[in-house]
């Protein structure tokens, strides 16, 4: 049971790989009519996919949860694994000792080959992980470090052997060409055309100067990729960074259904808060092939009775806030938040202020912890989504509808929290000792008093107990506080 960290200022982290913008082919103008300038480019724009497609699993492993999801993306990276691997095999036992027969000159090659070892062990450990790890403990952290760690000697090796083969130019150019089309039909046939052609396509950016032109390909192979050879592996290539045709598409994130809840509040402008809608929170558990949260572990008689639901009493204490107003509080923390509207009612009028009366913390418990990820912080997002000005090219905030999540979107959200003083921080598990520790533990600003804010936590003798225990417990440990506890004065049921 631990607190959840909020969201990386960056959160599109610099991916470990810069493409190469020359093959060093300019440095041999007088090759340009000769075989190695047509083999030299080809390779270029290979190594080019390659980092693509590694730069482009990087980037959506920050969008990317545990889930059926992850293991696409695992799936992916294994892709690109064969993609890196089976033309280095090809290299070392086919297609360098050809040329160096061509040569007449063994071991002329033997430094490349050397830098295959270099990244081998790495990129066999990064492997490794992709084939190990399932989807539910897929860590976005881990992968990104196993990544990273064969990052240098890769990219050292692919944007160095470009040269390499510009100095081919004093080997015979039809003798070469022999050996070029002999090498490339081997190649091709250990290939799985089901993964390659959607792969490479998916990667090669035509916006991309390399040696001063565009990255191209044969007009119909987009086509054959789109129509035919993308549907048999169709779940991966969402995670390539271009489409077939080679236009680049923005990092393919989610997209979030929602509805809004207007408050109405005597003497005081209508409140209206955004929610996710249950059927996306379904449809979300279907896609990740879980049933966790919306069946019988959303509901523990007596522990826990359902996170997905805004229940009464969190409207009344909406009202409540807005009426007696946050007499200059700015800590938080609800318990039993579920769908959290009285601390999005907070972040809402502190956002509409920007943030005019300084920092504001809000903490955020729930005993589900699918339900702070599948809910409290959608709903935190939709928030802060629905002050934002709208860009030219997107829809307004409308009262319902569906939020599109990208790269941007994380990015901007992450950079107006920071810029208007707001930090979050999550807790999951059961009211108890150990709870109260792991709140007391939690980074906070100790000059600030603590309101902590429960609805529909008391509905049972067995809960008020233990709901008592906890709060007496944290506003224990605090030189000034309250809690403002919203509940109805029956239950019946059982």
């Amino acid at each position: 049971m631990a607190p959840s960290q909020p969201p990386p200022k960056a959160v599109n982290d610099d991916p470990p790989f810069t493409l190469l913008t020359s093959t060093g082919r300019a440095s041999y103008p007088s090759s340009s009519a000769h075989q190695c300038a047509f083999m030299t480019p080809i390779m270029g724009e290979f190594h080019n996919c390659v980092f693509c497609a590694l730069n482009s699993a990087y980037r959506h492993s920050f969008t990317t949860p545990p889930s059926r999801d992850a293991a696409d993306l695992l799936r992916y990276s294994l892709t690109i694994c064969s993609m890196i691997a089976a033309p280095h095999d090809w290299e070392e036992n086919s297609y360098f000792p050809a040329l160096e027969a061509l040569a007449g000159k063994p071991g002329i090659l033997a430094a490349h080959i050397a830098e295959h070892i270099e990244f081998e062990d790495g990129l066999a450990a990064f492997q490794a992980y992709c084939e190990a790890t399932t989807g539910d403990v897929f860590s976005g952290e881990e992968f990104r470090a196993r990544m990273r760690a064969f990052a240098p000697p890769l990219e050292r090796h692919l944007s160095g052997e470009t040269e390499t083969f510009c100095r081919l130019r004093e080997l015979d150019s039809g003798a070469l060409l022999e050996v070029y089309r002999e090498q490339e039909k081997i190649a091709l046939g250990k290939g799985d055309m089901w993964l390659i052609m959607p792969l490479v396509l998916g990667c090669e950016d035509r916006t991309y100067d390399i040696d001063g032109r565009k990255e191209h390909t044969h007009a119909f192979l987009p086509y054959l990729a789109h129509y035919i050879f993308s549907w048999r592996y169709a779940r991966l290539w969402r995670f390539n960074p271009c489409d077939f045709w080679g236009n680049p598409v923005k990092l393919k994130g989610d997209k979030i259904a929602y509805s809004t809840l207007p408050i109405t509040v005597d003497g005081a402008p209508t409140i209206v808060l955004p929610r996710r809608e249950l059927w996306d929170v379904r449809v979300q558990l279907m896609a990740e092939d879980e049933e966790v949260g919306l069946g019988s572990a959303d509901v523990k008689t007596g522990i826990y009775e359902g996170g997905f639901k805004s229940w009464e009493s969190s409207v009344d204490l909406v009202r409540e806030l807005a009426g007696e107003g946050l007499k200059g509080r700015r800590r938080f923390l609800e318990l039993g938040c579920g769908t959290a509207l009285p601390s999005l009612a907070i972040l809402q009028r502190h956002l509409e202020k920007d943030g005019e009366k300084g920092k504001l913390e809000l903490g955020f418990a729930d005993y589900n912890p699918s339900v702070l990820r599948l809910v409290t912080v959608p709903n935190i997002l939709l928030t802060w989504a629905a002050l934002r000005p709208a860009p030219d090219d997107a829809e307004p905030f409308e009262e319902e509808g569906e939020l599109d999540i990208d790269e941007d979107l994380i990015s901007e959200f992450t950079s107006a929290l920071t810029a208007q003083g707001v930090t979050f921080s999550f807790f999951s598990g059961a009211w108890g000792t150990e709870f109260a520790t792991l709140v007391e533990a939690a980074p906070r600003d100790t000059s600030a008093e603590l309101l902590v804010l429960a609805a529909e936590t008391i509905y049972s003798p067995a809960a008020l107990e233990s709901f008592a225990e906890v709060l007496m417990r944290i506003l224990g440990t605090e030189k000034g506080g309250g809690a403002m506890v919203g509940a109805k004065k029956v239950y019946f049921g059982g």
